[in-house]
């Protein structure tokens, strides 16, 4: 997608894979955009859909106005170790982007470490420093069969502006799965500094952390309202464990407030926050055939700082993907 004005629209893009190379269904890094990506099924072992990734030979140009809605990402599970795998999604230039609506499926450790989802502000080659990541809105979609959620970072190489103004919101993301997938467990993850984060209503599983904290965040960080389990360490910072140490140290100012955590611990986490010691607690419809929805008797009904439930909106989840999976 080298170009402007590009559409790609109720397309079957199949077995684009590589090995020691990346290789991707779509990938755009030299046009300005706008660019649309719409109910299609999109296949890629490197990444299956990716902004940035080579230096645009146009001065300040970042690939613009970007929708990614209604399409099944997916990596075929006989890829597994024949085929370069990295992650199903990422940008590293790319600024006002709606991902709306998608099913992610399938994604293991391989040439990463698992994250379906890759934000970051990367000058690929050393030659383009204005690369950003910014204004980005995840929003309805299904996340499934991954050992990693997202990692937003603030910077690869040297740039002028790290990735900022990024809304997570509604979204449910399947993250378990390590043993069989390998990967690090992690639901969603913060490093070097991205400012403006907003991870809002999502309902979040993953084996071993809900958020890992690497780096000081300097800026305003929201984490609200989502419903995720705390696996074995929670929201975790290196070098300073679970809970309250981490998030005072690595969070200084972050609202964290009315989120459910499964699963029981000693740390100490800000007030305001919810604690269960299963599943079943929490009061989904049917938990064991993934009906994450919360029935009439969950506490959590309507216990959100907006009123709303906790957790994803997953009726609107189920008709923004409704139809997309086509096999």
């Amino acid at each position: 997608m080298n170009s402007a004005y590009t559409a790609v629209v109720d397309s079957y893009l199949a077995d684009c894979h590589d090995k020691g190379f990346d290789s991707q269904a779509i990938i755009g890094w030299n046009g300005p955009g706008p660019f649309k990506i719409v109910n299609n099924y999109l296949e890629g072992s490197g990444e299956n859909v990716m902004f940035g990734g080579g230096d645009p030979a146009i001065s300040e140009l970042v690939p613009s106005d970007i929708e990614i809605r209604r399409n099944h990402f997916f990596k075929p599970l006989t890829w597994k170790g024949v085929w370069t795998v990295k992650n199903i999604l990422e940008f590293k230039n790319a600024q006002r982007v709606l991902v709306e609506g998608n099913v992610f499926e399938n994604n293991w450790l391989d040439a990463q470490v698992g994250f379906a989802l890759v934000l970051k502000s990367d000058d690929q080659s050393g030659h383009a420093p204005w690369s950003v990541t910014r204004n980005v809105t995840i929003r309805y979609n299904k996340l499934l069969n991954s050992p990693g959620g997202v990692d937003i970072m603030a910077t690869g190489n040297k740039i002028r502006e790290p990735a900022n103004r990024i809304l997570i919101t509604d979204n449910l993301f399947d993250c378990r799965g390590t043993e069989r997938l390998g990967g690090l467990g992690r639901l969603w993850q913060l490093v070097e500094d991205p400012f403006e984060i907003d991870i809002e209503h999502n309902t979040g599983l993953a084996d071993s952390i809900a958020l890992m904290l690497d780096t000081r965040q300097k800026s305003r960080v929201v984490v609200r309202n989502n419903i995720m389990t705390r696996g074995t360490y929670g929201i975790f910072g290196t070098s300073r464990g679970e809970g309250n140490s981490a998030i005072d140290y690595y969070l200084p100012g972050a609202v964290i407030t009315n989120n459910v955590l499964i699963g029981t611990s000693t740390a100490q986490y800000p007030a305001g926050n919810f604690f269960v010691a299963s599943a079943s607690d929490v009061g989904f419809v049917d938990f064991a055939h993934r009906d994450y929805r919360l029935r009439p008797g969950s506490r959590f009904k309507g216990a959100g700082s907006d009123g709303r439930d906790l957790g994803a909106d997953m009726d609107a989840v189920e008709k923004a993907t409704a139809g997309v999976v086509i096999h």
